[in-house]
């Protein structure tokens, strides 16, 4: 049964079980490595979204100083 799964001494190529191993292979990796990228886009997101509520927090206090003559006070 397996004799036909094992390479002849004059035949070129990979075998089906070397195939599937390598696919099985690529797979584990696959499934560690999407979680992580999850998480590395939802980091990412989280940095950029409080940077620019700092920049809004600066422009928004530049914005009243500049503007604090102008209001009568």
């Amino acid at each position: 049964m397996m004799s036909r799964y094992r390479r002849k001494p004059d035949q070129k190529g990979f075998t089906m079980i070397e195939l599937m191993v390598v696919v099985v292979i690529v797979g584990v990796l696959a499934a560690i490595a999407v979680p992580m990228y999850g998480k590395y886009v939802k980091n990412a997101r989280l940095t950029e979204a409080t940077s620019r509520i700092g920049e809004v927090v600066t422009a928004a206090k530049s914005w009243a100083i500049e503007n604090e003559s102008a209001a009568g006070n």
